[in-house]
């Protein structure tokens, strides 16, 4: 085995303008390859999100005590009034618009 000596003014020269240009010509290359990897990564995360990774599922049973389904059904009724007030008020508006076109046009 030979071993290769170097002296410290060897290791704080100056690289030659050849070493310069093969090292830029490197860099050129390793940022065309990054941007290669870059462009292909999000194309195959695009593709990924536009795949529907669905599962179908199908309840047979729900375990629930008589208790805990009156609680839950009392919640779904307090949560469907402000719902019914909306639709209320949309079902009122309506019927005043068309009652005074219908008033209008009997006259």
């Amino acid at each position: 085995m030979q071993q290769t000596n170097f002296s410290l003014s060897d290791q704080n020269a100056p690289p030659a303008a050849a070493d310069q240009r093969e090292l830029l010509a490197l860099v050129k290359r390793q940022n065309e390859l990054l941007e290669s990897i870059q462009k292909n990564l999000s194309h195959s995360m695009l593709q990924e999100d536009n795949q529907h990774n669905s599962i179908s599922t199908r309840v047979v049973d729900i375990n629930m005590s008589i208790g805990a389904m009156i609680g839950f059904m009392l919640k779904w009724l307090v949560a469907s009034i402000p719902v019914a007030i909306i639709i209320g008020a949309c079902w009122l508006l309506l019927m005043l618009v068309f009652g005074g076109m219908f008033a209008a046009l009997g006259r």
